[in-house]
């Protein structure tokens, strides 16, 4: 059966290309942002930093850039928690309002932008039996829940100090 494809989009036989938002290098075996979208939103991220002050769309733009850069390494979205609080609370404000940005949040972006080169995904990698999926709403209460598969079974886990110590434990449903 032939799939339909796009011919202005496809790539075929090339060691590197951009598809979908990725960057896909063949023979490193990775995949990553495109760097002109992780270059841009450096800038913004520094800009941001740099004044001391945004508005609440200012950090929701670089907020969801970083996301974007983030895809490539899901673990990386945890270190951007005083972020998302920091926009939570500006919704009691207009949001053309500028506000001071709070230590933690700058620290937070600034250390995301440090964690940047491990935001890829190595396709050479083994590949692990367990994956985990976790709720990323803003009624997140710490020690909330988060679902384990392993070896095809769902397990119902506690708070994350569990899957932090490496084990994975719950009882099958």
């Amino acid at each position: 059966m032939a799939l339909p494809r796009n011919s202005k989009k496809a790539v075929e036989g090339s060691r590197v290309a951009e598809v979908q938002g990725a960057y896909i290098d063949g023979d490193a075996g990775v995949a990553m942002a495109r760097p002109s979208k992780i270059m841009k939103y450096l800038g913004l991220t520094w800009e941001i930093v740099h004044q001391g002050h945004a508005t609440q769309k200012e950090l929701q733009i670089v907020a969801r850039g970083l996301v974007y850069v983030s895809m490539f390494r899901r673990a990386l979205l945890s270190s951007l928690n005083a972020v998302w609080a920091h926009i939570e609370s500006l919704k009691r404000e207009p949001p053309v309002v500028r506000v001071s940005l709070p230590r933690e949040v700058k620290a937070e972006l600034l250390r995301f932008c440090a964690l940047i080169p491990l935001a890829q995904m190595d396709f050479r990698t083994p590949m692990s039996l367990v994956v985990t999926a976790s709720d990323a709403s803003s009624l997140f209460q710490p020690g909330g829940r988060y679902m384990c598969f392993y070896r095809s079974h769902l397990l119902r886990c506690g708070g994350a100090s569990r899957l932090g110590a490496g084990r994975v434990g719950g009882t099958s449903s």
